[in-house]
């Protein structure tokens, strides 16, 4: 839809912390026309998600590049995991980008830093949720709080 303008700004992890196979999964939500704004002005090309056409590998590797180095997940042992990416989908007016790791036996301590979006919008909200076995937790980033400890339990 264009022309749409949305007031807030804000993204979603849903994550997963899976401690007895040491995995964690999570998916994270975006504004599509604001992601879309900013992978083509960074990378200088010209991303559609509402077209048709699929997305090239070189439109992926943009992606990934940015949604890797603006979100990062660590353990004590390694200082940046990285994410197998399980996929994308549409909806809405909103895009899921869905990643799965697996961390350290050793861990009890996860470490998040969230810095979607926070280039493009000063008003930029990052929210996050964590299932750890039977608790639920949320956590807040935004451009002064872009990092977080969390327990694996």
């Amino acid at each position: 839809m264009k022309g749409y303008s949305h007031p807030i700004h804000v993204s979603i992890v849903n994550m997963d912390i899976q401690a007895d196979s040491c995995a964690l999964k999570y998916s994270i939500r975006l504004f599509y026309d604001d992601f879309q704004a900013l992978i083509n002005s960074k990378y200088n090309t010209s991303l559609d998600f509402q077209k048709e056409k699929r997305i090239s590998l070189k439109e992926q590797e943009y992606i990934l590049d940015y949604l890797n180095s603006a979100f990062i997940v660590s353990d004590s042992t390694h200082p940046s995991i990285k994410p197998d990416f399980l996929g994308w989908k549409l909806e809405n007016m909103s895009i899921w980008f869905y990643f799965g790791m697996n961390f350290s036996r050793v861990t009890q301590v996860i470490f998040v830093e969230n810095n979607l979006m926070n280039s493009v919008f000063t008003d930029q909200k990052n929210l996050m949720i964590v299932n750890n076995r039977m608790n639920e937790e949320g956590f807040e980033f935004n451009q002064r709080i872009t990092k977080y400890r969390i327990s694996v339990q």
